[in-house]
């Protein structure tokens, strides 16, 4: 079996995973506070949390697969933190350290805000050189409030004592890395989600007698929203191609994220303008997916973190700008 035949046969499955079990009444339930039972145990019945355990090379998804994988969740607003337990998952067993069988947080400092913090009962904070899984009971943190309302909570590590602790991985990123690219990937999929969405209301919502998205100026919006979501699955998609390649994928990760982040709030202005009142109502989707999208532009660093951290880089890296294009960079990233 080729690995596209693996991807694609994961994404189809995952797929009808989600249309199963994520619809408006699904995350309204979550954003209420509950936790989806049936949902998680699917997704781990599947293996989707053991998505990259096992490397590549031994047949395992490829990084730019999960790339893939991360769009998806990212297009379909998965309430579960999924993305995060596979980093987790991966990062521990190449570190040798047992997994445990639930829901993991990923984390790269001390102190965190984490989506779903209220449900999680482990975290793994991977920060200056090594990984340590730390056992909690997430329904007595502080919650925090999200524009999400994904049961964020506010993470503090720094009086608990590690369950297990080792050396983080040298075949990985950075961990800061790795979470600012898995949030490009979700942002990226969530803006392919809000376009389609966007198209399609376009085409069956009359004025004048025609559907609006015959007017030349909604055609104008629309295609620039479309050419926002590209721009963030480019970044994203050739940030995991980098590091499937062996390279320094600093650089690459930060303008995944950047980008990225630079979409959201081009996109969510012109889909709600498009969409009009109707898409802040309870009942309609789209609002479901935009307030995710503006929560996933300052998880695991902000655009604006990233920017600074970038302008850094460039003024540090020998021969500047042209340099960092051309070749590669091996630069440290900063802590979000």
């Amino acid at each position: 079996m080729s690995e596209a035949t693996l991807i694609d046969m994961l994404l189809d499955q995952t797929e009808r995973l989600i249309s199963d079990h994520v619809d408006r009444d699904g995350l309204r339930h979550v954003e209420d506070g509950h936790w989806p039972d049936g949902l998680w145990a699917e997704s781990a019945a599947l293996g989707l949390p053991d998505a990259l355990t096992v490397p590549a090379e031994e047949g395992g998804l490829t990084f730019a697969d999960a790339g893939a994988l991360f769009a998806l969740l990212g297009s379909r607003a998965v309430p579960l933190p999924l993305g995060e337990t596979i980093l987790a998952r991966m990062a521990l067993a190449q570190a040798g350290i047992d997994a445990p069988d639930a829901p993991i947080g990923f984390l790269t400092a001390k102190t965190a805000d984490v989506a779903f913090g209220r449900h999680l009962q482990h975290v793994v904070v991977a920060a200056d050189g090594e990984i340590r899984l730390y056992a909690l009971d997430g329904s007595a943190l502080p919650p925090v409030a999200s524009v999400s309302r994904e049961g964020y909570a506010a993470i503090d590590v720094s009086a608990l004592t590690p369950v297990a602790t080792a050396g983080w991985p040298a075949a990985l990123p950075d961990p800061a890395v790795l979470g600012a690219m898995l949030v490009a990937s979700q942002i990226a999929g969530g803006l392919a989600q809000v376009l389609d969405m966007t198209v399609d209301y376009a085409l069956v919502r009359t004025q004048f007698a025609r559907p609006i998205g015959r007017f030349q100026a909604v055609q104008q919006i629309i295609a620039q929203l479309a050419a926002e979501a590209a721009a963030a699955r480019a970044a994203a998609d050739a940030a995991w191609a980098a590091l499937d390649a062996g390279g320094d994928v600093a650089v690459m990760g930060a303008i995944a994220k950047i980008r990225a982040g630079e979409a959201v709030p081009i996109a969510a202005a012109i889909a709600h303008q498009v969409h009009g009142a109707i898409g802040i109502t309870d009942e309609h989707m789209l609002h479901y997916h935009t307030r995710r999208l503006w929560q996933w532009r300052r998880d695991h660093g902000s655009d604006a973190h990233w920017a600074e951290w970038l302008g850094r880089a460039v003024q540090e890296n020998e021969g500047g700008l042209w340099a960092m294009l051309t070749q590669r960079c091996g630069v440290a990233p900063a802590r979000a």
